[in-house]
């Protein structure tokens, strides 16, 4: 798994509807950390329903299941806390890059997302 890089990291909270503003040195400040409370607190919740909308008939087995098959396929140390919650992002970014595309492709110019932050 690869480190999310400042662009993603601000786009996934904007498409929680969070604000994050620009920083020196190319970080974004006001933005949550990645962490598991973090990530159940905000972004969780929005891809339970992300991927209702997207047909997905119990969304949380979904979820824990696409989270518990990234954290098996972890080299390495599966116990290792920033990796869990490294791989409960990519879940979360794949569901949200699945629903961009979906969107996109249907309509590209009117697409508008939660907080403005997928385009």
């Amino acid at each position: 798994m690869t480190e999310p890089t400042q662009e993603q990291i601000k786009e996934f909270w904007e498409w929680c509807g969070l604000k994050g503003k620009w920083a020196e040195g190319g970080k974004y400040l006001k933005f949550p950390r990645l962490n598991l409370t973090n990530l159940f607190k905000y972004a969780v919740p929005l891809i339970l329903e992300e991927l209702k909308r997207l047909g997905v008939v119990i969304p949380l087995i979904e979820l824990f299941t696409r989270w518990y098959d990234k954290i098996i396929s972890l080299s390495g140390d599966s116990s290792d806390i920033s990796q869990i919650t490294q791989a409960l992002f990519e879940v979360c970014w794949e569901v949200i890059e699945k629903e961009k595309a979906k969107v996109c492709g249907l309509n590209e110019s009117a697409h508008k997302c939660r907080g403005g932050g997928i385009k």
